[in-house]
């Protein structure tokens, strides 16, 4: 479990520093930001809705390589989970929180209740 802390806040520093450089940039004054507004909105819909999803789906977050984790299919542990899969993961793990990491002491795989619905399984890897 402490593991999945670890990843979850990497990746949230990580999208942090992301949202810090492009407030910045947005902030320089060489383009007309306020006439590209919805600029803006997409690359923080980008950062926030599509990071964990789209790196999921494609193999690991950065949190999740630094620590030695990978999220692989339940049934077949030795695949990715496809984007369907991974985007009603994060939409459970985001909807409940940590309240979804509760259900990882109460069952023998170790799943949070976003590997439940993403059928999912979380699993180390070596680096």
């Amino acid at each position: 479990m402490i593991k999945r802390v670890y990843a979850l806040l990497i990746d949230s520093v990580f999208k942090a520093a992301l949202i810090y450089v492009f407030t910045c940039i947005f902030s320089l004054e060489l383009f007309n930001w306020n006439k590209w507004s919805w600029i803006k909105g997409t690359v923080l819909f980008l950062i926030i809705g599509v990071y964990e999803p789209l790196c999921m789906w494609l193999g690991v977050t950065l949190g999740y390589y630094m620590t030695g984790m990978k999220v692989k299919r339940f049934l077949d542990p030795t695949k990715r989970i496809n984007l369907f899969q991974s985007i009603c993961r994060y939409i459970v793990k985001i909807l409940f929180g940590w309240l979804s990491c509760f259900t990882i002491g109460f069952n023998q795989q170790r799943r949070a209740l976003h590997d439940m619905v993403g059928e999912s399984i979380v699993i180390e890897h070596n680096k």
